[in-house]
């Protein structure tokens, strides 16, 4: 299994704004600050924003967002399942793309999805809070 770059990008714009929770952030601060391009920044930002996790207040001026709640109810696991495009580890565990045809008596795929949920669990035994 391995989380894409916008998850991990996400979870540091997450840490940054929990850092710094007394003052809005901005886009240009966090691109400098991880070397991410500015446009990713900003969709990140937005998706966020959509999952509920971000307040953003808009401006050229005076704009940024900060955390939308604090970070000790921000778990990790939650976050990843909001961002993360595509936790399907194998095609059956998706009903629209499977094609297998041994679905109904293949183990594989439950223990694949045991593993999964149980990386879920683990990370979502931390807050943002906890790894600041």
């Amino acid at each position: 299994m391995r989380l894409n770059l916008k998850t991990d990008y996400a979870l540091r714009i997450l840490l940054h704004a929990a850092k710094n929770k007394e003052k809005l952030i901005t886009s240009t601060e966090v691109s400098e600050r991880y070397n991410i391009t500015q446009a990713n920044v900003t969709q990140i930002v937005n998706a966020l924003k959509k999952k509920g996790y971000l307040n953003v207040k808009r401006g050229r001026y005076g704009g940024g967002f900060t955390l939308s709640d604090p970070p000790e109810e921000m778990r990790i696991g939650n976050i990843i399942k909001d961002i993360e495009p595509d936790l399907d580890l194998v095609q059956c565990f998706n009903n629209e793309r499977n094609t297998c045809p041994v679905i109904d008596s293949c183990k594989l795929a439950g223990l694949m999805y045991s593993g999964l949920n149980a990386f879920l669990e683990k990370m979502n035994e931390q807050t943002l809070a906890d790894i600041i």
